[in-house]
């Protein structure tokens, strides 16, 4: 009797063991999902209240920053967004962005009827060009924003972010479809730029070019959210560029980086 009363109690113990590691098990399973729950609701709450341009500007400025002399404020930041929509079109672009705002107003170069403008924006810091192309009832149009260095009354980062904020306000305020991208340059800090900042930004290289007074890659990092096909019809993708080359009469190194590419001067041409 004693020993089946023995037997009974360890296996009592035995199946309470197993439960409690079951129950473990759970807690650690349901704590794994409540986590990956929240930062999916966070990754989906910074893509609702911050544009991708935003996001992507924090990035590479913080890459960027430690590349250049002076850091990332010392350099000469573009945005390009391609527009479509029915409204896009330079005189309504203008009027939705001077509206209010009679600093803007003071600051803008238009004729009407022409396909291009400009306008100053001092309070952001930069130049903001408009060039429209006619395209059968959706209008395209191409609006390229250029800094002056340490010249926003917020200070350089602080004023990328608003005028990114307005241009992209006035974009979704017309309803149209946009596709953007930017590029930053300056005189680079050493010699292998282009090596620091695929491991800052942890990505994957996709191609190089090296001819001993130019250095050219392209990449794929997670971190950034824009990103283009790497060829027409490629399921592969390419979000991050970088560029080195010597200035033979000065020995400077110039370095340029585009997200998702560097395209040519970020110019306003329908070529682009």
């Amino acid at each position: 009797m004693s020993s089946m009363y023995t037997s009974i109690r360890a296996k009592r113990k035995q199946q309470l063991r197993t439960r409690a590691a079951i129950l473990a098990a759970i807690v650690v399973l349901i704590g794994g999902g409540l986590w990956s729950a929240a930062q999916q609701r966070e990754v989906k709450k910074d893509r609702q209240e911050n544009s991708v341009l935003q996001h992507d500007l924090k990035l590479l400025w913080k890459w960027s920053d430690k590349l250049f002399k002076d850091g990332a404020d010392s350099a000469e930041w573009s945005f390009r967004w391609d527009a479509e929509g029915e409204e896009a079109t330079v005189e309504r672009l203008v009027q939705m962005l001077t509206d209010a705002d009679e600093n803007l107003k003071e600051g803008m170069l238009y004729v009407d009827g022409a396909d291009t403008a400009s306008i100053e924006m001092p309070s952001y810091g930069g130049l903001l060009t408009i060039h429209s192309i006619p395209s059968g009832q959706k209008r395209k149009a191409i609006l390229l924003y250029q800094s002056n260095i340490n010249s926003s009354d917020a200070g350089m980062q602080a004023g990328l972010n608003e005028a990114i904020a307005k241009v992209e306000g006035v974009l979704l305020q017309i309803g149209a479809d946009y596709t953007e991208g930017m590029s930053v340059r300056g005189t680079a800090d050493r010699k292998d730029a282009v090596e620091r900042l695929a491991s800052d930004a942890n990505a994957k290289q996709l191609d190089r070019y090296d001819d001993g007074g130019t250095v050219s890659a392209s990449f794929y990092t997670e971190g950034l959210y824009i990103s283009t096909p790497i060829a027409e019809g490629s399921r592969k993708r390419v979000n991050l560029q970088g560029a080195l080359h010597q200035d033979t009469d000065t020995g400077e190194q110039n370095l340029i980086i585009g997200v998702p590419l560097i395209t040519g001067d970020y110019s306003v041409s329908g070529n682009d």
